[in-house]
């Protein structure tokens, strides 16, 4: 009986993936690259377990993506490419519980004209600039989202339903840290942010 169990617990934890979460130890743990990008499942959690370096290697977001590390303190990815480290295209995706360094590329590239929205939640960040966000209809809500840019934080495009910033501590070396430009907005909440 007990070499039964042990076998059970040993094929139960040698199983990187169980149903949608896919635990994230190392870069092997990922989809495979092809050219460079990593292209996430739909209606997936990806849990990362540990320090990741992607190196230049890059995520594209699917339909339901959520990446999400155990905690920001303690769980870090490392990214030294030069184009967005997550790319969001017509998707509703979550990016939560991770301490990112992007030194040379921006943290986001998001663009939707399909209602989707965008949840960042207990995110720090150290990197070239957080990104460029086109939407339609589209919604974005940034949770504890605190980090350093050297040159450019948020550009805005589009025609929004809702943007909300909420607690967040940030500095910016050049440019602008939010720069809503001809973009428009149903809603704009932006609260407890230094």
């Amino acid at each position: 009986a007990s070499d039964k169990i042990n076998a059970n617990f040993t094929e139960l934890y040698s199983v990187a993936t169980i149903t949608r979460r896919v635990v994230v130890n190392t870069i092997a743990d990922l989809p495979a690259a092809v050219g460079g990008v990593i292209t996430l499942a739909d209606n997936a959690l990806y849990l990362q377990a540990d320090n990741i370096d992607l190196s230049t290697v890059r995520f594209v977001g699917g339909i339901n993506t959520v990446y999400s590390g155990l905690n920001s303190l303690v769980v870090t990815l490392n990214y030294t490419g030069t184009l967005p480290l997550f790319t969001f295209t017509n998707v509703s995706s979550t990016v939560k519980n991770l301490n990112i360094i992007h030194p040379n590329a921006p943290l986001f590239s998001y663009s939707d004209n399909a209602g989707n929205a965008l949840r960042v939640s207990d995110v720090s960040y150290t990197g070239s600039s957080i990104g460029t966000f086109a939407g339609t209809g589209s919604g974005m809500r940034l949770t504890n989202f605190s980090g350093a840019t050297t040159s450019n934080g948020m550009l805005f495009t589009g025609d929004w339903r809702v943007f909300l910033l909420e607690p967040s501590l940030s500095t910016i070396a050049a440019g602008s840290f939010i720069d809503f430009a001809s973009a428009t907005f149903d809603a704009i909440s932006i609260s407890e942010t230094f």
